[in-house]
Order: structure tokens, then C-alpha cells, then sequence
């Protein structure tokens, strides 16, 4: 080949179309793997990064702590918080909880409102050394710097109308009052909750006595309602149409521990034990107020009266109660505003109502 040929051969233009294919497939491959990287290491990062932030963010608002063993989120999977412990500040677990969110990450960020269905299991133990002490809940939860005086009327809570079907299953929660512990095991709480829409919930659960399961006791409640959101989706029942079931077959000893909240000693007889407190009630929302639901009573409570109590209503020396005694209250007129449950007695108008 002469000079000039070689010259020629080199001055041959570069193809630029094999730099550009190898540029657009090394971007292809980075864009893959930058998108490999996110969906792998977000959800392994994601409890090292959230955990300690929840529990600062706890310490920081209340005198207790909030401990969380693992957190766990997944794009195509479930979301799971696992061990969520309250403390008091004793360091004292109050209560534990284990959460699933059974929605993909993908599906929560297409739509947010919708939480799918939400599982929860867990309980709390609730302590009171004496009647006039605070329970361990209570200094768990009590803020760090004092709350703001409140407004002369209260604020409406604020929600988005979020959708979700709860699977609660196998809450225990427990009361204790001077060595006397009553409380419920395995509530179970079903059904679909949607704040913009219709509401459908069935509750169970089995009363238990000092941790042991009440033979032949019982707790079956519902609770139906259409939106509990109104136009500025602001939380209220007014206008919801819920309606509340209560059937309750408690022991007779949990007569003897609410006696204790009102200073009387804590004793438990034969005849409480033996003998049950039916409870049920039966009260809808209707126009803004609370009526009676049917044409059954709107409450009905049947059960033994401790004596201490009874006591406690007759003049010093006056009344001897040998026997537990037994009281039955049935209410079938029941008529009041809706805002009783909110505004509270000073700030309700109570005319026209009934009980």
C-alpha cells in the first residue's frame, strides 16, 4: 500500500453509530441497576433508617419511650412492624404490638388511600398501684411539655378518607387495681372501615379475671355507619347513621374492681363471682342524637352490687349488708345530642333530652 493509500485509510470518518448504541445500552444498564439497588436497598434500609426516628421522635414528645425490634417493607409484599413496645418511664413495658399492612409498597404509593387490610395483634397491661395514683399508661403517654390551654371550642379532627379492612386478632388488655386484675383476651375485630363510606365491624372477646379466662363470659358488640366524614372531611358522627351492639356476660367480680375507682376497698365475695353483669345496649345515631336503637332497651345492666358501695350510699351505722346485693337499671327512653360526647356537659344543650 503507497503512502497516500495509508493516508486515505485513516482519514476514514469514525461511525458514530456504534458510539451512540454502546452509550444508550451502557445508560440502559445503569438505569437498570441504579433501579435493581433502590428496590433492594430501600426496603433493607428503610427499618435501620425509620426505626430510630419513631423511637426519637416518641422520647421526645413523652415521658415514656417507644421500642420497636424490626421494621420490614417491601414493594411487591406485605408491611410488617414487629415487637412495638410502649414503656413507662421506669423502663417498664406497658404494652406490645405486632402490625402488617397487607398492601405492597407499590400499591400504597398508587393509592395511598386505600391501606388494604391491616392486621394487628398484641396487648396492654394496664397498672394502678393505688386509687389515687396514675396508672402506668398514663405516665407512659404524658407529654413532655404541659398542653396548650385548649381553644373555647374544640378543633374538628381532620382526616383523608382512608379505606381498610381490619383483621385485629388475639388483643388482651388488663386492668389492675390494688392487686385485683379483670380484663379481656382474644378481642377480635373484623370488617371493612372506611371513613368516606360504609363501616362494618364485629367485635368479640372472653372477660378474664387475675389472667385466667371467665367460664361461660362472653363480649359480642358491632358497630355499623355510613361516612363519618363530612364535606370538609372532618371528623363527626353527626349525620353518620351508626349504630352500636353491645351483649356483654361479665364476671361479678368486675363489679368489685370498678367499686375500687371510687375509693371503696376491693372485695371479692361467692356470690359476685357466681353471679354474672349482663350488659347491652342498643343506641344509634339519628338526626344528631343518640336513641335507642329497635325496640329493645337502650341499656340494660343486671348484676351484683358490692356491698362496700352500697354502703357507701346509707349514713355511717345505719345499713349492714350481710349478702352481696344485686341491682338492675334498663333505660328505654334514650335521647341525647351527639355533641355530649364531645363538648362535654358544660358546653351541651341537654333540652329535649331523655334518659
Amino acid at each position: 500500500m503507497t503512502t497516500r493509500s495509508r493516508t486515505l485509510a485513516f482519514a476514514r470518518p469514525v461511525r458514530r453509530g456504534g458510539i451512540l448504541k454502546k452509550l444508550l445500552i451502557g445508560s440502559v444498564v445503569t438505569v437498570v441497576l441504579l433501579i435493581i439497588a433502590v428496590a433492594v436497598l430501600v426496603p433493607m434500609l428503610a427499618g435501620n433508617l425509620l426505626i430510630p426516628r419513631i423511637e426519637a421522635a416518641a422520647s421526645d414528645s413523652i415521658e415514656g419511650s417507644v421500642r420497636i425490634d424490626s421494621l420490614s417493607v417491601s414493594w411487591t409484599g406485605e408491611q410488617t412492624a414487629r415487637s412495638v413496645e410502649l414503656l413507662d418511664p421506669n423502663g417498664d413495658v406497658v404494652g406490645q404490638a405486632d402490625l402488617t399492612v397487607r398492601r405492597s409498597l407499590f400499591g400504597l404509593l398508587s393509592s395511598p388511600r386505600n391501606l388494604g387490610t391491616v392486621a394487628l395483634s398484641g396487648w396492654i397491661e394496664i397498672e394502678r398501684p393505688t386509687e389515687s395514683a396514675p396508672t402506668n399508661l398514663e405516665r407512659a403517654i404524658k407529654p413532655k411539655q404541659p398542653a396548650p390551654s385548649p381553644p373555647a371550642s374544640a378543633e374538628p379532627i381532620t382526616l383523608p378518607p382512608l379505606r381498610m379492612t381490619l383483621d385485629v386478632s388475639d388483643l388482651r388488655f388488663s386492668y389492675e387495681l390494688a392487686g385485683k386484675t379483670i380484663g379481656i383476651t382474644k378481642l377480635a375485630i373484623s370488617g371493612p372501615l372506611t371513613l368516606d363510606g360504609q363501616t362494618n365491624l364485629t367485635i368479640t372477646a372472653v372477660p378474664t379475671i387475675d389472667g385466667n379466662e371467665a367460664t361461660d363470659r362472653s363480649i359480642d358488640a358491632s358497630i355499623k355507619s355510613g361516612p363519618l366524614l363530612n364535606a370538609s372531611r372532618e371528623l363527626t358522627i353527626s349525620g353518620s347513621g351508626v349504630e352500636l351492639s353491645i351483649d356483654a356476660n361479665l364476671p361479678g367480680e368486675y363489679a368489685s374492681v370498678i367499686s375500687g375507682l371510687f375509693g371503696e376497698p376491693i372485695t371479692t365475695t361467692a356470690g359476685a363471682s357466681a353471679d354474672p353483669i349482663r350488659l347491652r345496649a342498643n343506641i344509634r345515631e339519628q338526626s344528631g342524637r343518640l336513641v335507642a336503637s329497635g325496640s329493645a332497651d337502650a341499656i340494660s345492666v343486671e348484676g351484683p352490687l358490692p356491698p362496700a358501695l352500697i354502703a357507701r350510699l346509707a349514713p355511717t351505722g345505719t345499713l349492714r349488708i350481710t349478702q352481696p346485693g344485686a341491682f338492675t337499671l334498663r333505660t328505654t327512653r334514650f335521647d341525647l345530642p351527639v355533641a355530649l360526647l364531645t363538648g362535654g356537659l358544660d358546653s351541651t344543650d341537654l333540652r329535649d333530652s331523655a334518659l
